[in-house]
Formats: C-alpha cells, sequence, structure tokens
C-alpha cells in the first residue's frame, strides 16, 4: 500500500498460464489487477534466454504505462530471468516485486524424507533455481520436461490428448518413488484436474505443490486495498485466454 491509497497489481505471463496464479491471488486479496498475458508469443519456456529478458522488459514498461505499481511475474520462465539487475533495468523497487521464484523460496517447505518430482518447461528446469531450493529440504529430485504441455494448454486442446502426455508424467512420478511432483510451470495447475484423474488412474497418491499459493501469501503481505476490479489484456485473444478470463469474470 501506497500513503495509505490502493494502488494496481500488474500480473504478466507468456499466456493464460498466470490465470493459476491470478485465482489463488483472488482467494485472499480484493486489490484491484491488470493481467496481461502474451499469448501471440507464448510459451516462452524454449526460447533463449536474452528473448524472454526482451519481452519481460517490453511487458513491465507496457504495464508501468497503465498505472502499474506492483508487479507479479506468474511465469517461471520469466522468475528464473528476473535478476535484480532487470528490475534495476527496469526502475522497479524490490519490495513492488514478487515472482515464483522468490515466493517459492520464502515459503515452501518439506520433510527432509521427500522424494520430489519437478516438472517445467526447458528454461525453468535447465536454470537449476527450484533444484537448488528443494535441495535445501530434500536430496531426493527428479525432473521432467514435457516439451509441449504449456503450448498445448495455450492450445486449449481436450482432455483425452492431455492425459497422453501427462500419464508419462505420473508414471514417472510413480516409477521413482516420488512423493510430491511441483508444478515448475504455472500453465499447469490450470489442468490439475487432469493431473488429478491420472494419478488416480495410475494409483499415484503423492501430493501437487503449486508455486501460486506462496504468491499469493507474497501479495498479501503488500495489503492492498482495491474494489475487486479485473482488467485484462493480451497480445492474441485465444479460445483458452477467454476461457480463463470469462470465468473469472463470472460471464
Amino acid at each position: 500500500m501506497i500513503n495509505g491509497e490502493s494502488s494496481l497489481i500488474g500480473i504478466f505471463d507468456s499466456g493464460i498460464g498466470g490465470f493459476s496464479v491470478l485465482k489463488e491471488i483472488k482467494k485472499t486479496s480484493n486489490a484491484d489487477i491488470f493481467y496481461f498475458g502474451d499469448c501471440a508469443r507464448a510459451p516462452y519456456g524454449n526460447r533463449d534466454i536474452e528473448e524472454i529478458a526482451l519481452f519481460i522488459k517490453e511487458i513491465i514498461l507496457y504495464l508501468k504505462s497503465k498505472g502499474v505499481i506492483h508487479f507479479v511475474s506468474a511465469c517461471n520462465s520469466m522468475s528464473v530471468l528476473m535478476t535484480n539487475k532487470l528490475l534495476q533495468e527496469c526502475n522497479i523497487e524490490d519490495f513492488l516485486y514478487v515472482d515464483m521464484i522468490r515466493a517459492f523460496k520464502k515459503y515452501y517447505d518439506l520433510p527432509s524424507s521427500a522424494k520430489v518430482l519437478l516438472i517445467g518447461t526447458q528454461a525453468t528446469i535447465h536454470s537449476n533455481v527450484y533444484q537448488n531450493f528443494l535441495k535445501e529440504k530434500t536430496d531426493t529430485i527428479f525432473e521432467y520436461i514435457p516439451a509441449t504441455l504449456a503450448g498445448d494448454i495455450e492450445l486449449n486442446i481436450g482432455e483425452e490428448k492431455l492425459k497422453e502426455i501427462i500419464i508419462p508424467i505420473i508414471s514417472e512420478a510413480k516409477n521413482k518413488g516420488a512423493s510430491h511432483i511441483v508444478y515448475g510451470c504455472t500453465h499447469y495447475p490450470l489442468v490439475h484436474n487432469v493431473f488429478q484423474k491420472c494419478a488416480d488412474e495410475i494409483g499415484w497418491f503423492g501430493i501437487f505443490i503449486d508455486p501460486a499459493i506462496y504468491v499469493a501469501q507474497a501479495v498479501s503481505e503488500w495489503d492492498i486495498p482495491g474494489n475487486n476490479i479485473l482488467t485484462f489484456e493480451t497480445s492474441k485473444e485465444t479460445k483458452a485466454f477467454k476461457r480463463e478470463r470469462d470465468s473469472l469474470l463470472n460471464v
């Protein structure tokens, strides 16, 4: 909160994945939110890091022009690249910014006996950021990159096609004896129901961890008042974006 007045939160993502973060934030906050999804260039996970960094700067400057004060990076591929140097280049104070990685590091907890399967995009997995944090809690970490899943969720493919991609993930968790699956991409929780169905079918009874919950915790500490006004923009209107937006607006 700035001078006791409400301030606009900007949530940005490579596409629709950030809706999973927005849904968690709205459970604990009435702040006014401007959501921007870069659906025209989604997904970011398999792009070069230099290109992603340019996209981040472009989006942040655009959100600033819309009056955004507080910033939430709701994309793991973006978050792993959002260094203090990049924040300075975007002229954003550290306390006005939160992302998936920072929130996860601050709030997550695991039993030392946990065996974790981390799933995410190429950019997120290869950064080793999540792995470094997880190693503080457990020594057993497995990795899985479902190369097309984020893009397929953007394309709004059907449940049966999703299951063809997700069943091998759950099978990997079961075969490795994983007790937890960490969603290292914000797109994945949007189809959590399909993950759960696949887990039930295969007989994996572990725990799914959604870092969006930790982002919501961080945002709640800002204690920003508002009128629960949601504004949405995208670089490309897609069926999936419209579905998620209309669901939140109760259209």
